[in-house]
């Protein structure tokens, strides 16, 4: 359930940070080949926030499909897309949002345990964002993220 709650929270501490900037949230968690059937890890999305929930949860991000999710991971650091229409690495769980009228920005940040190994990632993303406000993410909301 704490899972679950997380992006509401996230969503809700982002917006005032930001200004009033509408996020969408997701948590994914990283699953070992043995738990997805296949041949690679993968990252399942198990929650989010509740304007990209049906979109969203349940969906599985592999390795070899070269997301932006998987260089967060890799990386053990945040990734920031300030304009997700013009980066290829970035993958659309609802395909209107694929249309240029949806543009905003993307912050993936791994999830990290204290033994500093990755466990999932958090993505918030300014894609439906509607209030008019900058929608690429500034350095302050990139590390509040992280």
């Amino acid at each position: 359930e704490a899972l679950a709650a997380a992006p509401a929270v996230l969503q809700r501490d982002g917006s005032q940070l930001g200004s009033g900037k509408h996020c969408s949230v997701a948590l994914s968690l990283l699953e070992p080949p043995s738990s997805t059937g296949g041949s690679e890890p993968c990252l399942q999305f198990k929650a989010a926030s509740s304007d990209c929930q049906g979109c969203v949860v349940g969906r599985k991000v592999l390795r070899s499909d070269k997301q932006v999710s998987y260089q967060a991971v890799e990386a053990a650091r945040p990734v920031h897309v300030p304009d997700i229409q013009k980066h290829e690495g970035v993958f659309f769980f609802c395909p209107e949002h694929k249309t240029e009228e949806f543009n905003g920005s993307l912050v993936v940040a791994p999830i990290v345990t204290p033994r500093r190994q990755v466990v999932g990632t958090l993505s918030v993303d300014t894609l439906t964002d509607s209030t008019g406000l900058e929608t690429s993410f500034n350095n302050h909301e990139v590390n509040f993220y992280e």
